[in-house]
């Protein structure tokens, strides 16, 4: 058996069987750090080979939605604010860049990284400044940046505390690393099993609850993390005795955006969720895991 990508040990246990094959695919926990991974791990070359086709072809992924727009306005003016001195933000893995417009908008001077070079030269073209390639080799001279941003990021890195490393150095003294990543402890998780929307071979590699994220950020050199988890999509839930082959993926997005719209506005539907948060944080139950770390 493979050793752990992070900690190096040599105890890990299946604890989720993929498919129903002769040879299925199983996911480990390191008995260690915690970190689940699968099995085995895809090479370099293929990974490089897999992320080279990855793009946004569809206009709509270019497109930043008003509950998205909402929450990452009120990251950068609570959490994000406190951090900002000299203005800089990185955004890793920046994808369609809804990070970069919403924190450009709110007054930061915001970059962005990318290792897709078709995703990067759009974004380029539209005015952002976008690093390319692996975030351990980016140099970017002698004013480091108040705050990262890596938001679902790190679920596709099959060695996390390599750029978790190299995140630590690109920041200033007393700048903040602000992360999200599925929670493998979800409640959601743990109904659906290995039908988890989160759970996608080969794209995402490393999966953490609240317990291994923290233990990761304190490994990378981050101090004071704070880890915590929010978030259920009631629509997923309901849906998993007609999976498959009755799912509909499309129909789960539909439902789960107007779900985000209206939990966004003044209302009911905003009160429950809050409620909600306050109940998963206690538990750890969330569907996504957030952390806030500085250096």
């Amino acid at each position: 058996m493979t050793p752990c990508s992070v900690c190096g040990s040599h105890d890990r246990r299946p604890v989720l069987r993929m498919g129903s094959g002769a040879r299925p695919d199983w996911l480990l926990r390191c008995l260690e750090c915690r970190l689940v991974q699968p099995e085995s791990l895809p090479t370099a070359t293929e990974l490089r080979e897999y992320y080279r086709r990855y793009s946004y072809d569809h206009p709509e992924s270019w497109s930043v939605d008003p509950a998205t727009e909402a929450s990452l306005k009120l990251l950068a003016r609570t959490w994000l604010g406190r951090y900002r001195l000299s203005g800089r933000l990185l955004d890793v893995g920046c994808g369609a860049g809804a990070v970069l417009r919403t924190m450009s908008a709110e007054g930061w001077h915001a970059e962005g990284h990318e290792i897709s070079e078709a995703v990067a030269d759009r974004l380029q073209k539209e005015g952002f400044r976008v690093h390319i390639g692996p975030l351990e080799d980016l140099d970017v001279g002698p004013v480091l940046f108040d705050v990262l941003v890596m938001s679902e990021v790190i679920e596709h890195l099959p060695a996390p505390h390599v750029t978790l490393k190299a995140a630590h150095r690109l920041l200033r003294p007393g700048g903040a690393l602000y992360l999200t990543t599925p929670n493998f402890g979800s409640l959601s998780r743990r109904v659906l099993r290995d039908q988890w929307r989160a759970i996608q071979l080969p794209e995402h590699l490393s999966y953490f609850d609240p317990r291994s994220l923290r233990a990761l950020l304190l490994r990378a050199d981050f101090r004071i993390p704070r880890v915590w988890s929010e978030g259920l999509n009631p629509y997923e839930l309901a849906g998993v005795r007609r999976r498959p082959p009755a799912f509909d993926g499309d129909r789960l997005r539909s439902q789960t955006e107007r779900l985000r719209v209206a939990a966004a506005s003044p209302g009911a539907v905003r009160a429950v969720k809050r409620l909600v948060n306050f109940t998963l944080r206690l538990g750890g139950l969330g569907d996504t895991l957030k952390a806030l770390s500085e250096r």
